[in-house]
């Protein structure tokens, strides 16, 4: 089993980025993989209670990340980005982390896929 990270630090207004490595995270649950999807700088938007970017004609990846909620696989929003950002109400109660404690995290992973 490899430990796989996509990090998401794109803003969900801009590109449909977000979309598609969250499309990719739903894909890649039919391997025998641990997935950890990390949002930080612009991607926690796509995070934010406040997020909709259907009204820019943009895809939707609520049903990606709650896909992912729902077969346990872990979803992290790096502190600093949400303070910085000034974001407080966050959907799908992701685990909180440090930038500190999230490279910790990365570096013990086997794959790292930047968005």
């Amino acid at each position: 089993m490899k430990n796989l990270f996509v990090v998401i630090r794109v803003n969900p207004f801009t590109t449909i980025k977000n979309f598609e490595a969250l499309r990719m995270c739903v894909g890649m649950t039919t391997s025998d993989n641990s997935i950890k999807v990390v949002f930080i700088e612009d991607g926690v938007y796509a995070i934010s209670s406040s997020s909709d970017t259907g009204v820019l004609n943009l895809p939707d990846a609520d049903k990606h990340i709650s896909t992912l909620k729902e077969m346990d696989f872990d979803i992290i929003a790096e502190k600093e980005s949400l303070e910085e950002r000034g974001i407080k109400d966050i959907k799908y109660d992701p685990l909180i982390k440090s930038r500190d404690e999230i490279a910790d995290l990365i570096t013990h992973g086997d794959i790292v896929i930047n968005w």
